[in-house]
């Protein structure tokens, strides 16, 4: 009888194993890079800082740089958040909105999905205001509430970048210019130069020609070996053409501008 029961014992626990496995197995969040959009990563994160996500994938931690990762879609999503997400991807900035409005923040016992939300409402109000829909110095506050509450979060840098370019669109060329310099402190040296470049024009808004005409010659001597470098390196030119015929050296910004003219449509 003994024996029995101890049978029935090892059968139940090995079911109750089983199926804890496989409810682990399928509880996982994934991760979508840039590099490779086609696939996600999967896994539980560990956790999140403004440079990389730590996610366990089958119990071993991998690191993913923060830069690389376009979005998280975690297991706990509520379902507006990942549909309001999906619009948000498409630039439905309008129907986004609509939909974070229906989220209820205090049901939601995930950090890492709270900060989405609160990177996605200050994300759609600032890119809605950039294009002329909105309240830039409002959607400004927002921005910097996030980046004080959710200084760890792997959106940091997009957000600095956008609250950069929302300062440069008001004028306000300091606040800009401070913006960009985190840019260039990141440690990707893509963010590096557009935060350079970045920089170059605010403090073009400054007026200080001579100063941007450092920065712009900095980003046009990198080599331009992608499309979307290749556009990078144009835009530096032009500043550069631009700091030269300010700076008094205006025959040699017309060779440049020459120059741009013939190597681009």
């Amino acid at each position: 009888m003994i024996k029995r029961l101890q049978l029935i014992v090892v059968l139940l626990s090995s079911l109750f194993l089983a199926n804890t496995s496989a409810v682990q197995a399928q509880v996982k969040d994934q991760i979508y890079l840039a590099s490779n959009p086609g696939e996600s990563v999967k896994g539980l994160i560990d956790s999140i800082t403004k440079n990389e996500v730590t996610v366990r994938v089958n119990g071993v931690p991998r690191k993913l740089a923060a830069n690389d990762v376009s979005r998280i879609q975690f297991v706990d999503s509520p379902t507006e958040v990942l549909q309001a997400a999906a619009m948000f991807r498409k630039g439905q900035l309008k129907d986004a909105r609509a939909e974070l409005a229906k989220v209820n923040l205090d049901a939601i016992q995930n950090k890492f999905v709270k900060q989405d939300v609160a990177y996605m409402l200050a994300a759609v109000d600032a890119r809605s205001a950039l294009a002329g829909d909105g309240d830039k110095n409002q959607a400004g506050n927002l921005l910097v509430a996030f980046l004080q509450q959710h200084a760890d979060s792997y959106h940091y840098y997009v957000v600095v970048e956008l609250f950069g370019d929302l300062a440069y669109a008001v004028g306000s060329f300091d606040v800009a210019a401070k913006q960009y310099t985190i840019l260039t402190t990141s440690p990707w040296k893509d963010l590096k130069t557009k935060g350079t470049l970045r920089l170059a024009n605010s403090t073009v808004g400054k007026g200080d020609y001579a100063a941007a005409l450092v920065m712009f010659a900095q980003v046009a001597a990198i080599p331009a070996t992608t499309p979307l470098m290749q556009v990078t390196v144009s835009e530096a030119q032009a500043g550069q053409a631009r700091c030269l015929g300010e700076t008094g050296k205006a025959v040699a910004g017309i060779a440049l501008t020459d120059k741009l003219i013939k190597d681009n449509d």
